[in-house]
């Protein structure tokens, strides 16, 4: 994905909304209809590229990130605060490449590079840095456990770095033997998914020190990992083609869902 251009999908009751971030440092609300591509909104306010963009789980929010070092948030709200900046979310040396709401939305993670190598954690209502995580190698992707206390950090060096409790230090590192590239927490933060460049998926227990089961079975880059919400299975998209369910309690494939072309996204619901 190009840092001038950048989309992300998401899935919210059965309506898909998509949000379509430009290099003319601003991105656009589309939907409900993908084919329409009807634009809702224009949100405008970065001075450089943005380059990732997402909802909060209610639809009631959204976060950019950009190039110019900020993330911006943004009121998705039906009152008259609609496609208004809430908070500008400065302080990164570097460009960002990531920013997600919590599932409360009361904070933002953010990941940066070019400059430093801290994920920061924000505070939605005031706009303020409340934590800084300190990894010490650059982040790929940064993602933040559903309760908020919890980080997992993926870095190039093959390691994942989990923080605990808004402390600076990471408290665990999960190494693995390949590249890492994106992971995802369970519904009650217990289990993470860790996909790496060798087509597997990298399932930790972060409750116990029980080195990770490793799931192997796509012939692609996979694309997404996602737990469903009682967290019994997990649903991973490769560019194979295929979708696969897992079973997370005894690690098998329960079933291959045969997409055809290269599967870059799905979900889970219930």
């Amino acid at each position: 994905m190009r840092n001038t251009e950048a989309a992300a999908l998401v899935q919210r009751h059965r309506t898909h909304f998509r949000i379509h971030s430009s290099c003319l440092a601003k991105f656009r609300c589309l939907g409900p209809c993908l084919h329409a591509r009807l634009v809702l909104r224009t949100l405008s306010g970065h001075s450089g590229s943005v380059v990732f963009a997402s909802f909060s789980i209610d639809g009631s929010l959204a976060v950019s990130a950009s190039l110019d070092g900020t993330a911006r948030l943004w009121s998705l709200a039906t009152d008259a605060s609609r496609g208004q900046c809430l908070q500008v979310l400065a302080g990164h040396q570097g460009s960002l490449f990531s920013a997600a709401i919590s599932p409360d939305c009361s904070c933002v993670l953010t990941a940066a590079v070019g400059g430093e190598d801290t994920v920061k954690l924000w505070t939605t209502s005031t706009g303020s840095c409340c934590s800084s995580f300190r990894t010490r190698v650059q982040v790929r992707a940064a993602v933040l456990s559903p309760d908020g206390s919890q980080v997992a950090a993926v870095c190039c060096d093959h390691v994942v770095r989990i923080f605990r409790d808004a402390e600076e230090e990471c408290s665990r590192e999960l190494t693995h033997d390949a590249q890492v590239l994106s992971a995802a927490f369970s519904g009650d933060g217990g289990l993470l998914a860790v996909v790496d460049a060798e087509h597997r998926v990298w399932l930790w227990s972060l409750a116990t020190e029980a080195p990770a089961t490793v799931l192997t079975a796509h012939s692609a880059q996979i694309s997404r990992a996602i737990f469903s919400l009682d967290g019994q299975l997990l649903l991973t998209a490769s560019a194979d083609g295929t979708a696969k369910v897992w079973d997370v309690i005894d690690c098998r494939c329960r079933q291959t869902l045969e997409a055809g072309g290269r599967t870059r996204w799905a979900s889970v619901s219930g």
